[in-house]
Formats: C-alpha cells, structure tokens, sequence
C-alpha cells in the first residue's frame, strides 16, 4: 500500500491537518477495500488520532522535532552519560504521550522503533531482536502463562530497555550506530525480511 501511494491517497497525502479532520467511519466505508491489508479496522482511528496529536505538538511546539529536539534526546551516543540523558529523556517524552493519549507510541517498543527510524541511536526491542537478546544472555526467557505453559507472557519493559541499553553500550564500543546492530540482532533472531541480506544455509534462519 505505501509503495503504490494507496495510504497517501486514502489520508490526503499525510497533511496532518487533513487527516485529523477525518472522520473513520467515513474512511473505512469508502476506502476499505483498498486498504484492507492494514487488517485491522481500529487501526484508521488510530491514524486520526495520530494526527490530531501531531497537531496538537505543532501548536505548542512548532513541530515534532522541534520538540524532540528540547527534550534532551542526543542526536548520537557516544558515552554512557549519553546513554543515561537518553533513557532520562525518553521517559519525559514516554510520559508527555501518555497525557495526549498518542496511539501506539505510548508502547516503548513502538516508541523504540519510532525513534529509530527518524535518526536517534536507538533499537527496537521487537520478537526477533529479544530472540536475539535471549540466545546471547542478556536477557532470561520470558516466564511461561501458569494456565497454558507452552505460551510466554512476553518479555517485560525493564527486559525490553536492558537488551536496547545493551545495544546501545556495544555500538559505542565499536565505533558504530545502535541500528546497525539492530540489525545483526535481526538476523541473529531470524527475522524473515532480513533473509535476503545473508546466504542461503545462514545458521540462524534455519
């Protein structure tokens, strides 16, 4: 959808304004069917809603990055002082989210994630990265669910921040970002979309 510029035709080319205005009974009754891969319906409010946010950050604000930019985040890690103005700061955004009641990036893998892709040293903590994380002991499985042993209740937040401040410290011992290592934790996890960037019989896709 986003390569064929179905989602910026369906959400008046991302103009925030545009977007928070909609209404998504609307959008879902006229649009569904082009973009159904989305899979889930709650997700067009969620949109909306992410837009009034944004909105609401540029009125007080200026914008989202310039408020970023006043939050303390560093631009780049390049020592454990960095590492700890980060996660400082990243909870005073975490918390500013909360208030707003900002979709998904209330959740500190989305916001990991977020933070990630528009530049800050930062991981994502997702499935394939904690898989990672756990076969190179940083982290301990998560528990098993008393009622239904063969399913884990997932890893916990303080599980999630340690595997990213781990990242974090060995990117800056190796003279490199946290994405690329991201990365490495990707493969290591095997996660399916990275399969193309290694050779076929790599261990760990297996």
């Amino acid at each position: 959808m986003v390569e064929l510029g179905v989602l910026r035709k369906v959400f008046q080319d991302y103009s925030v304004e545009k977007v928070s205005v909609l209404q998504p009974e609307q959008v879902l009754k006229q649009h569904w069917q082009a973009i159904q891969a989305m899979r889930f319906k709650y997700k067009v409010d969620a949109m909306v809603r992410c837009a009034q946010c944004l909105l609401l950050i540029r009125k007080e604000h200026g914008s989202f990055m310039t408020y970023l930019a006043g939050m303390g985040l560093p631009g780049a890690i390049k020592s454990d002082v960095d590492i700890l103005c980060f996660w400082t700061a990243f909870g005073r955004l975490r918390a500013y989210l909360w208030e707003l009641d900002f979709p998904y990036f209330q959740n500190l893998t989305s916001l990991c994630h977020l933070l990630m892709d528009i530049g800050f040293d930062c991981a994502k903590p997702d499935l394939a990265v904690m898989k990672a994380a756990v076969d190179l002991g940083i982290v301990a499985p998560p528990a098993k669910q008393k009622k239904n042993p063969q399913k884990s209740r997932g890893h916990s937040e303080e599980a999630l921040r340690r595997t990213v401040q781990a990242i974090q410290a060995y990117a800056i011992s190796r003279n490199t970002r946290p994405s690329i290592i991201d990365l490495y934790f990707l493969i290591r996890g095997g996660q399916t979309g990275v399969r193309h960037l290694v050779k076929a019989g790599y261990p760990f896709l297996a």
